[in-house]
């Protein structure tokens, strides 16, 4: 063979890959080429694939290296979003629930390629630019406020929102009394018809409340307050996520993961919830420990706890790195939090009663508790107290593992990761804004292969299950057939329990390489 004949690709700017079967001749390639100036990649096996592999990172390495390249393909992958947000001015979601999903998975299909861009272009070197952030910031900021426009039509939560609201600026508990009680037919109005449960009295923890509150005052009687509430959270997320990508060293657009991804306006801007508190708060509590301030971090998880119940399943594994004057300011703001809601004698069982008997889309707590049935009576409740007792121990145990080879916030963030994660896997309830929780972390936990493609494994099934739980809006229709939750759960779960086996697959053979050397 001679020179001529030997597979050369350019793979950047004076960077040449050299592939060929023979390795003397790749020497000799390299040296000629080196003195010319280049910088010279020699790959002398698997020929074939590789130089398949250098074509297609020849095509992303020119769409990358050209500013304006990189930006209209991220332009080109924001449309379809965009599209499905102007259909859903035309038509709100929840009154056509297959064109509503349709349109969501053209969504999603669009950001999945958005997200490859962005690894792709960290992955190269490319360094972002105010431009870039322009972009994914403007475009994040336009499906919000077009999905704001919209009533909510997906979920009812947010009129008890407003029915809470309603109650404190009048002086009523809203944990004493249910919305069906006589007592309060006097503040009924319209939207009160259309709140469900309403013989449970409040299911949320008080400072959720007490911003139901805050914007009842603001706004009286309106859905679309508490639209704003969430999106002013959900924006204060994204801007948070920036800062900390930055500290950690990680590429800026890696907020895109989160902010374009389709289910956190569809959830936040339009349905209202209200779980973006709850996700500032705590990736605000993990902010603070990167900085040593551990007195202001445990106030600030305790904050997030008074928000939702959820982080204190990662309160233990804060232990480690806040030291004992983090644990005080914890615990002094998370009891002082719930002191003066529990004069009415029924705040805490009403906060612990939200789902208690609930299930809905879940996975192993769908197999647990059928599993168990074969063996135990009262399956459920042993089930359910599995599943806690087995989270439990997962935080109990990772946090003293951090006592005992220690931990910075990095560890702490992915550690809170995989506890948020198990929690999800093993909850009766998993509705489609509870993988908002996830997303955060996914801009830190993604990894890239050479062509920077996303790294298969759990961060990525996570990711595809933020899209596919869509599907699960499609069992509200009136003419759902019971057996569609069987086609939902696989189109869900297998990919995410896929990849998640191929994780630990993974990993069992680079121990055992590790081990044999």
């Amino acid at each position: 063979m001679n020179l001529d004949q030997v597979r050369m690709a350019e793979v950047g700017p004076k960077t040449i890959l050299v592939v060929d079967d023979d390795k003397d001749l790749l020497t000799l390639v390299a040296f000629v080429l080196e003195n010319e100036g280049y910088k010279v990649m020699t790959a002398a096996d698997d020929a074939r694939k590789r130089a398949s592999e250098v074509g297609a990172a020849t095509v992303i390495d020119r769409l990358l290296s050209s500013r304006h390249g990189f930006r209209a393909a991220l332009l080109l992958c924001g449309a379809g979003t965009l599209g499905y947000c102007l259909v859903a001015l035309r038509l709100a979601p929840g009154a056509d629930l297959p064109r509503h999903a349709g349109w969501f998975m053209v969504a999603f299909a669009s950001y999945l390629p958005a997200v490859a861009l962005v690894l792709a272009a960290e992955r190269r070197g490319r360094p972002w630019t105010g431009g870039d952030l322009v972009i994914i910031g403007g475009l994040a900021l336009l499906f919000r406020a077009l999905l704001a426009a919209i009533p909510p039509s997906l979920s009812d939560d947010v009129l008890r929102y407003v029915w809470d609201g309603k109650l404190i600026n009048a002086g009523v508990d809203p944990y004493l009394y249910a919305p069906a009680a006589p007592e309060l037919a006097q503040f009924r109005s319209p939207l009160w018809e259309g709140i469900n449960s309403k013989s449970m009295s409040t299911p949320y923890p008080p400072l959720a409340e007490a911003l139901f509150a805050l914007v009842y005052r603001l706004a009286p009687e309106s859905l679309f307050g508490m639209q704003v509430m969430a999106v002013t959270f959900d924006l204060a997320v994204a801007a948070l996520l920036i800062t900390m990508l930055d500290r950690w060293g990680l590429d800026r657009r890696r907020v895109l993961v989160y902010a374009w991804n389709p289910l956190v306006p569809l959830q936040f801007a339009h349905s209202a919830h209200f779980d973006a508190a709850m996700i500032l708060t705590l990736l605000g509590a993990i902010f603070l420990l990167s900085g040593g301030r551990r007195v202001a971090s445990g106030a600030l998880l305790g904050l997030s706890v008074l928000v939702r119940l959820v982080p204190a399943v990662v309160g233990p594994i804060f232990l480690p790195l806040w030291g004992v004057v983090g644990t005080v300011a914890a615990g002094v703001v998370t009891v002082g939090g719930l002191l003066p809601w529990l004069g009415s004698g029924s705040a805490i069982s009403g906060i612990l009663l939200e789902a208690s008997d609930a299930r809905f889309n879940d996975s192993l707590g769908y197999i647990l508790p059928r599993l168990l049935g074969m063996v135990v009576p009262n399956s459920e409740s042993v089930a359910r107290g599995l599943a806690s007792l087995s989270v439990a121990l997962a935080s109990l145990g990772i946090a003293l593992y951090l006592w005992r080879r220690g931990g910075d916030w990095k560890k702490l963030l992915k550690a809170c990761y995989w506890l948020l994660g198990l929690t999800l896997l093993l909850n009766a309830v998993v509705e489609p804004w509870y993988l908002t929780w996830m997303l955060p972390f996914l801009c830190f936990t993604l990894g890239s292969t050479r062509l920077g493609l996303p790294v298969p494994g759990p961060a990525l099934g996570w990711l595809l299950l933020s899209g596919t739980i869509v599907l699960t809006d499609l069992t509200y229709a009136a003419n759902a057939p019971g057996s569609l939750w069987v086609w939902v759960r696989a189109a869900e779960y297998i990919p995410l329990y896929g990849l998640l086996l191929w994780q630990v697959i993974t990993w069992a053979f680079s121990s055992r390489s590790r081990g044999g050397r």
